[in-house]
């Protein structure tokens, strides 16, 4: 096993692997005496990232060391695995949600489970929205009639506009027969989307005091959505921080890349040093197909920025290190949201993000020039 390797599956090493019997019990939440809120939803999903990883993963054997052990299993460490095996911006909420404080059926937790389902579509969507730049610019093509309906959502997105740019995008690249980056089959794909029209109408029933969403509803519908989404915990989100060039004299050239693993439990995100010969781009959250720094891989920047990639030890008042989601496009300025506190920015003449910024101006370019 690779260095990189080691690094992204660095979790649990134990023994044997989980029996088909073993999985169906994890995967149906009756065969568990529930004691809080979140074990439904915790054993649910875990089941259903089992599924995904497949039997060899450290989730497989960690689980099934502790049935042969005859230990029991705190719901704690199902909780983090899931934490560390979703990308981060969709862990962090995730692990907000299954904090003591989130406990109790309230208005709180109502809140909190509507925003871990509409980070899950704010992610695909960006994903979506990145590959469809791509394809834009390797074979320019005519915007489908819905995705013109969603542009102009995009300068203040709600949870409504992040759907309606995934069911836009999805359904366009089946259309002219694009291969998504995000392998979702098309029952999959379909049910999501309907899963997500039923939590946009709940979000706008609490927004408008209107209805009687239930905690427990919404809980229900949410184990739903994560075990749908659960296909995600095969891609791996990391961050580009420095490529180092290597020529030495009658030797092929190598890049030595230093690494970040943005799925974790804590915004502690390890590095490693990994050489290759070829480069990805650099300053550039990626998520990688498989896990696999040798595989596909797709570039969320700048709908996804990692400033500790560009401010390094720099100190820039209002600006933390860490990740930030794209918020709103606006004519002047784009404002990004910290995803481990709610907390709000613009990179516009701050030093280092000159990059990104020309990125969102291309990308503005073609959103709302065409």
């Amino acid at each position: 096993m690779t260095t990189g390797e080691n690094f992204l599956y660095c979790k649990v090493n134990m023994i044997s692997f989980l029996s088909d019997r073993q999985l169906t019990i994890i995967q149906n939440p009756r065969k568990f005496s529930v004691k809080s809120s979140n074990d439904s939803i915790i054993e649910t999903t875990f089941g259903a990232i089992l599924s995904e990883l497949g039997k060899q993963s450290p989730e497989h054997t960690f689980y099934n060391s502790m049935k042969s052990a005859n230990l029991p299993i705190d719901k704690r460490m199902l909780a983090n695995f899931i934490i560390q095996d979703f990308p981060w911006p969709i862990g962090v909420e995730l692990r907000r949600l299954f904090s003591g404080d989130r406990i109790k059926k309230d208005k709180q937790r109502v809140e909190q489970i509507l925003i871990v389902a509409e980070r899950t579509a704010q992610f695909i969507s960006f994903c979506l929205l990145a590959q469809y730049w791509n394809e834009q610019r390797k074979n320019a093509f005519k915007f489908s009639t819905d995705f013109q309906a969603q542009i102009g959502g995009l300068r203040r997105p709600s949870f409504g506009v992040y759907v309606g740019v995934f069911r836009a995008i999805y359904h366009q690249f089946k259309e002219q027969k694009i291969t998504p980056f995000l392998e979702i089959e098309e029952k999959k794909g379909e049910k999501i989307l309907s899963l997500y029209n039923d939590f946009v109408e709940k979000r706008n029933d609490v927004q408008h005091q209107k209805g009687n969403s239930s905690c427990e509803e919404l809980e229900e519908m949410l184990i739903v959505l994560l075990q749908e989404v659960a296909f995600l915990v095969k891609y791996k989100l990391v961050t580009i921080k420095e490529i180092k060039v290597f020529s030495p004299r009658f030797k092929p050239v190598s890049f030595k890349h230093t690494i970040s693993l943005l799925n974790s439990q804590h915004e502690d995100f390890n590095a490693i040093e990994q050489n290759f010969d070829f480069y990805f781009d650099s300053h550039s959250v990626l998520l990688l197909k498989g896990g696999n720094f040798q595989g596909s891989h797709l570039n969320l920047s700048p709908f996804i920025i990692d400033t500790g990639t560009i401010l390094e030890h720099q100190q820039v008042s209002g600006i933390k290190n860490g990740i930030y989601m794209l918020n709103e496009i606006r004519s002047n300025k784009n404002i990004y949201t910290f995803t481990n506190a709610p907390e709000q920015v613009s990179f516009k003449d701050v030093e280092g993000f000159e990059e990104m910024e020309a990125q969102m101006e291309e990308l503005k370019s073609l959103l709302f020039s065409n």
